[in-house]
């Protein structure tokens, strides 16, 4: 099944993989198109995003439990290998969910 749009004389992607959608798509292509396909342009997006995840966490357990909990938080997860070798070199959407779940916690 093909998951696309028509926009006027174009077609815009909906679902790419079934768990990753068009968002990372949508994305990459203004980064592509500015700087190339490389492993520098695929990578660092990736590793920005997933800098925002523990920016988020920080802030959003410093809200609820204090600067003090919030400081281990964020020691904790710089140091979650588990995290750091999802985000950098971006198993599937893993960069992009950490930052949106963090924000959307954060925000709320």
């Amino acid at each position: 099944m093909d998951w696309r749009v028509r926009l006027g004389g174009g077609q815009i992607p909906l679902i790419l993989m079934g768990y990753v959608s068009a968002l990372k798509a949508w994305v990459y292509a203004p980064i592509f198109v500015l700087f190339g396909t490389s492993v520098v342009a695929i990578r660092l997006p990736a590793v920005l995003v997933g800098l925002a995840a523990p920016i988020f966490t920080y802030h959003a357990v410093r809200s609820m439990l204090g600067r003090s909990v919030a400081l281990v938080t964020l020691a904790l997860l710089a140091a979650d290998l588990a995290f750091i070798f999802a985000v950098k070199p971006d198993w599937g959407p893993a960069a992009l969910m950490m930052a949106l779940k963090m924000s959307a916690l954060y925000f709320a």
